[in-house]
């Protein structure tokens, strides 16, 4: 039997410092942090928003480069299933860590504001969605990407695409819908990253070592 690329889970460890300061690292698995190595670029603005309606209190601290190479950084407080935008930067020219300040009842996403795709769903099943005839007919166009239900059945479900199929439009999630999407769901398909809630709730997104460099000269040992 094959492996599904949502059966890989990639956590991080206790010790995960960004720069080439500290030297001793590693240390016990921590389910809490995810690691992701592919290279998440909003394009724009960046964006905070929950699966569930009563997550408002919980803060979201997101760390990236701006335009420049400038690493940048802003806190938002969750409002429910309504998109929070960043304000203080607003041009974000690549994600590199987030980061929750406490447990939420629904999946968190960070997300580009500006959406790869919207459309309404030609139809769901148990973990997968159809995605609209005009969606990319390019395999694994979207994955990777967050896709979240913005109306219909299902509304306020995010989950990170897997797997996509450009000839049938079928985007495989990584976690089952709690309700399956159907031809009434409307959705948005963007770069982002996904704090899942199962089968460990995560509470850190990150790159590994995002702002490390190595010596220009002579030797380092690192732990």
């Amino acid at each position: 039997m094959p492996i599904d690329a949502r059966d890989l889970l990639i956590y991080g460890s206790a010790t995960m410092p960004d720069d080439d300061t500290t030297n001793n690292i590693g240390g016990a698995i921590d389910t809490a942090k995810k690691v992701v190595f592919k290279d998440v670029d909003p394009a724009g603005n960046a964006q905070i928003v929950s699966s569930a309606v009563g997550d408002t209190t919980q803060t979201v601290t997101v760390t990236g480069r701006d335009a420049g190479g400038a690493i940048i950084s802003e806190a938002k407080t969750l409002n429910g299933q309504t998109a929070v935008a960043m304000t203080t930067n607003t041009t974000w020219e690549r994600l590199l860590k987030a980061v929750k300040s406490a447990t939420t009842t629904g999946d968190v996403a960070v997300e580009a504001a500006t959406a790869e795709r919207t459309g309404t769903a030609q139809a769901g099943a148990a973990d997968t969605i159809t995605l609209d005839a005009g969606a990319s007919a390019v395999d694994e166009a979207y994955t990777g990407m967050v896709i979240r239900i913005t109306g219909g059945t299902g509304i306020g479900q995010i989950r990170e695409i897997t797997k996509y199929v450009g000839a049938t439009k079928v985007a495989t999630v990584s976690r089952a819908w709690g309700t399956n999407p159907d031809s009434t769901s409307t959705f948005r398909v963007s770069e982002g990253m996904m704090f899942d809630k199962s089968p460990n709730e995560v509470t850190q997104v990150r790159r590994i070592f995002y702002n490390a460099a190595a010596p220009t000269s002579g030797t380092r040992k690192y732990y």
